[in-house]
C-alpha cells in the first residue's frame, strides 16, 4: 500500500513538474516569437521606405587614442593594490608605466 502511494506521489510530482516546465517554455517561446516578429516588421519597414535597399549607415566611431592613454592595465592595478604580488617585469617597468598614465 505504501509503495503504491509512493509511486502515485512520484508520478503526480513528475506530472506537475512537467506542466510547470511546459508553461515556462511556452511563455519563453511566445515572447521570443513576438520579439522576432517585431524585429522582422521593423526591418521590412526600413526596406519599404528605401525601395528595397538598406540605407547607408556610417561605421561606428573608433575610440580615440587619447582615451587609451589614461587607462591603467589590469596587471598594474593589481600590482598597486596588492603589494609584492607583481611579476618581476612589472616591478621593473613600474616607474615607466606610472609616467605613461599621466
Amino acid at each position: 500500500m505504501i509503495k503504491k502511494l509512493r509511486m502515485k506521489l512520484i508520478i503526480a510530482s513528475m506530472m506537475s513538474l512537467l506542466a510547470v516546465l511546459l508553461i515556462i517554455e511556452g511563455i519563453a517561446g511566445a515572447l521570443n516569437y513576438n520579439r522576432i516578429v517585431a524585429e522582422t516588421d521593423q526591418t521590412l519597414e526600413i526596406l519599404e521606405e528605401n525601395n528595397g535597399k538598406f540605407p547607408d549607415v556610417p561605421p561606428p566611431e573608433k575610440p580615440s587614442e587619447k582615451k587609451k592613454e589614461g587607462r591603467m592595465s589590469s596587471e598594474l592595478r593589481y600590482c598597486l593594490t596588492v603589494k609584492g604580488k607583481c611579476s618581476q617585469q612589472i616591478q621593473e617597468r613600474l616607474p615607466e608605466l606610472i609616467l605613461l598614465m599621466r
